[in-house]
């Protein structure tokens, strides 16, 4: 019952994956004690259906910058003061668990708050959320679920905007860029003025998101996080945004078809086993075939033998005597240990061009 649906799920999920991911979900949270917003979650689909009279002026043009990127959604989290107050930022994030985005950006955050978030994003990627925090001035230098936008003296015409500010704005433009595009060289065109970084590329290196001047336009350089160390478990391919949100995307729909599909609704044999890896082979076959996933790496879906195997002997059964396909087929009550081995696709960014004359 549960498997076709299965397969009719993962097959939808691999064709709307560009669609997706260019409207993704960005959660806001902002101080404002003006009646009608004071302590609410508040939840928009567009910037039409914002009441101006229901926010600052500072918090209204925040939501407005979080729209140019055309998010599908924005989420606000209303708190009355970061630190203090019935609502401070500690029970803004605990209720933003409740719900599903993939960008934060918390744009008046004092800068000793920002370490609180970045726990709260670590905490939040262990659980298996993949939310993303768009700061300024992060720390952390292993957390793969971090930007850290630093560029400063950013102006519009004539109106100045702090670093902080305009992490809505980057928030915004993150969930709204479909799969197949980097944030690389994105250009913003209402932008007329920044204070250009003096070292552009130790600032990359630094796993800082920056802007730059090109003489004619204002542009992000490169599209990392802010995690210049690899950590255990992790990969390099992490430090580009692209490489993250793809990722991030490709475990959800897993996670999402699992949990609606399989768990307490398929018995936990090894046919249905085969059926449920096959099914997310095609899916990444799918995703291939799209060009979001390396066309030269085989994908791969299986049990994790060697996991399945510990756990069985765990149990106290003697596994000296057992082939390979018996500890596969052996019973592992609720327990399914598998893998998947897949490499995302990066886009174009580095030209290593010879002319000859």
């Amino acid at each position: 019952m549960g498997i076709p649906e299965c397969l009719i799920e993962f097959r939808r999920k691999a064709l709307d994956m560009s669609w997706r991911s260019a409207r993704g979900v960005v959660a806001l949270v902002l101080k404002d004690t003006t009646g009608t917003v004071k302590g609410k979650t508040v939840t928009y689909k567009s910037f039409d259906e914002v009441k101006e009279s229901d926010w600052t002026e500072d918090n209204y043009d925040f939501l407005r910058l979080t729209f140019l990127g055309e998010p599908s959604k924005v989420i606000v989290e209303v708190i009355d003061d970061f630190a203090a107050g019935d609502k401070t930022l500690d029970k803004g994030l605990e209720k933003l668990e409740y719900f599903k985005f993939n960008y934060l950006a918390v744009p008046e955050i004092p800068s000793d708050s920002v370490a609180k978030v970045e726990a709260w994003i670590t905490k939040m990627r262990k659980k298996g959320r993949t939310y993303k925090a768009v700061l300024t001035g992060v720390k952390s230098k292993t957390e793969k679920g971090l930007i850290n936008f630093t560029t400063k003296g950013i102006k519009v015409k004539d109106k100045a905007y702090s670093t902080e500010a305009y992490t809505a704005r980057v928030a915004g433009i993150l969930a709204g860029l479909p799969s197949t595009q980097s944030i690389t060289y994105h250009v913003l065109e209402e932008v007329t003025e920044i204070t250009v970084h003096e070292d552009e590329n130790a600032a990359v290196d630094n796993g800082e998101l920056i802007l730059t001047n090109d003489g004619e336009k204002i542009k992000f350089v490169r599209g990392v996080t802010a995690m210049t160390e690899v950590g255990l478990g992790e990969i390099e391919d992490f430090k580009k945004i692209k490489i993250l949100d793809t990722a991030d995307l490709i475990k959800a729909d897993i996670q999402d078809t699992w949990e609606n599909y399989y768990v307490g609704k398929v018995m936990n044999t090894y046919p249905n086993k085969v059926l449920f890896f096959g099914a997310i082979k095609g899916y990444l076959d799918s995703l291939r075939k799209q060009e979001l996933l390396d066309p030269n790496v085989i994908n791969e879906a299986d049990v994790a033998f060697e996991a399945q195997k510990k756990w069985i002997k765990g149990t106290g059964v003697d596994v000296t005597t057992m082939t390979e396909q018996e500890l596969k087929e052996f019973n592992t009550g609720s327990y399914v240990f598998g893998y998947a081995k897949f490499r995302i696709a990066d886009a174009m960014e580095d030209l290593k061009l010879e002319l000859y004359m």
